[in-house]
């Protein structure tokens, strides 16, 4: 009896405790403090919380509110905000999210191979950085202008979330980031007059496949047998796709680390060899979830993966 009231007990605390894990309002990466938010549009808010919870999603004295559904999954739509700030944007429910800093202007999604992946800082053995880069940096202190790194990540279905981190432009920011987008975005920003927010989804020695989704590359006939190809791959990797999966936690720290002190960035983890180029694996996790995210537009840079087939590229 005693064995029973205790195993009860501890089954009664697990369950309170998962539900009040559940009812916190939980955000994707992309909303954080010092983010931006696409000026003149509307803006959508999403998240997860308790199924059935009420969300009130608040930004520069605008109001939105949504109902969870019956997976916990919510959005809010917030009024068109002109350029400025900085604003709080507060999500409340069962709890409560507050994030700080937040901008509204002009946002860019930068993507690409190592081009548009090439970092501001010396990368040896791969790049000495942009040029008289050390004085650039130390330039760098621009508040107006917010950068997110999106961790690199692969997958053979597309995701609900992409992983990274808002951060604003400052000599300790910018040595890992994008010196096209860097440039870029400064440039936009200093002839718009407003705050300029770069979603940077980069990675080297990728060929334009592994950016499209799956969708788009099954309209290629001569794709198919490669496509069928890595989906019975898929189906005979079930272990190491767990295996990978439950090693991404610690390596999503270690990439944020590895950014703030300007140590070696981590390869992701694969279930095997060349996963992550494979087609429409990147897509899947670092632009997909981005799908509705309001942008002002986009800046590709990439071909050199497909350089040996410059007629299908086209």
């Amino acid at each position: 009896m005693r064995l029973s009231l205790r195993i009860g007990g501890a089954l009664l605390a697990l369950c309170f405790l998962h539900g009040v894990a559940r009812a916190e309002v939980e955000l994707p990466d992309v909303f954080a403090d010092h983010m931006v938010v696409q000026r003149d549009e509307p803006v959508p808010v999403w998240g997860r919380a308790r199924a059935g919870a009420r969300l009130r999603v608040e930004l520069a004295g605008r109001v939105a509110q949504a109902v969870a559904d019956e997976t916990g999954r919510w959005t809010a739509t917030l009024p068109a905000l002109a350029a400025g700030g900085p604003h709080q944007l507060r999500v409340s429910g069962d709890g409560e999210r507050v994030l700080e800093n937040v901008m509204a202007g002009d946002v860019w999604l930068c993507s690409g191979q190592s081009n548009m992946n090439f970092r501001m800082a010396p990368n040896p053995p791969w790049s000495e950085g942009v040029l008289d880069w050390e004085n650039e940096i130390a330039a760098a202190t621009v508040p107006g202008l917010r950068i997110f790194e999106v961790i690199t990540e692969a997958d053979h279905r597309p995701r609900e979330d992409a992983h990274g981190r808002w951060s604003v432009s400052s000599p300790e920011t910018v040595r890992y980031m994008s010196g096209v987008a860097y440039y870029f975005a400064r440039r936009v920003h200093e002839a718009e007059g407003v705050p300029v927010g770069v979603i940077v989804a980069a990675r080297g020695a990728t060929g334009i496949r592994s950016w499209m989704s799956r969708e788009a590359l099954e309209r290629f006939p001569a794709l198919r047998p490669a496509l069928a190809a890595e989906d019975r791959k898929i189906a005979q990797s079930a272990a190491a796709l767990a295996e990978a999966e439950a090693r991404l936690p610690g390596y999503r720290e270690a990439y944020l680390r590895a950014l703030a002190t300007h140590g070696k960035i981590p390869s992701p983890p694969e279930p095997y060899q060349n996963y992550q180029y494979k087609p429409a694996r990147l897509y899947n996790a670092m632009v997909a979830p981005l799908a509705r995210t309001p942008v002002r537009g986009f800046v590709w840079y990439q071909g050199e993966g497909d350089s040996r087939a410059a007629e299908q590229y086209g």
